[in-house]
């Protein structure tokens, strides 16, 4: 390929690998530069709950699974194996103190947790339309919040959390 710039030929060579990577478009007559598809982007396995003050009500982005547990030690647990089976990152809405004792059990089974800020997931909730607010689609709109907004997380203890990606 030569051009003219300012009076003066040039040619450009490009490299044959880059030839390979980047074809010559027919239409065009330019090589054609394309982005990776977002589907091809790995997303990890997102759970979102709702947690009061009896109940956790669990949303499972991978599959649409919803489940109800009970807040207690034995349901924690319980979530924690679900969690740590699929290598989960579990999300949950600042409650008031509910979520405390969840928070402590998941970090104590090494499963990676979010709470995440509940007027800005209300705000994604309202943006979306949905405008009801029962348990089992907070826990979905917290999930599917966690999944497409790539933002600061309000909280976050564990050491590594701030450069997981997650």
């Amino acid at each position: 390929n030569s051009s003219w710039a300012g009076g003066f030929r040039f040619s450009i060579s490009w490299p044959s690998q880059f030839k390979k990577q980047y074809p010559v478009s027919s239409t065009t007559k330019r090589r054609v530069f394309q982005q990776p598809r977002m589907s091809t982007v790995s997303q990890p396995e997102i759970i979102g709950i709702d947690v009061s003050r009896d109940w956790l009500d669990l949303h499972c982005v991978s599959d649409g699974r919803q489940l109800r547990l009970r807040n207690t030690d034995e349901g924690h647990s319980e979530l924690a194996k679900i969690a740590g089976d699929r290598e989960a990152l579990v999300c949950f809405e600042a409650t008031g103190g509910h979520e405390w004792r969840l928070w402590s059990s998941l970090e104590a089974a090494g499963i990676e947790a979010r709470q995440l800020a509940p007027a800005q997931a209300e705000a994604f909730g309202r943006s979306r339309g949905t405008l009801a607010r029962a348990d089992r689609i907070d826990a979905e709109l917290i999930a599917h919040f966690r999944r497409s907004a790539r933002r600061p997380d309000v909280g976050c203890r564990a050491e590594g959390c701030a450069t997981s990606g997650r």
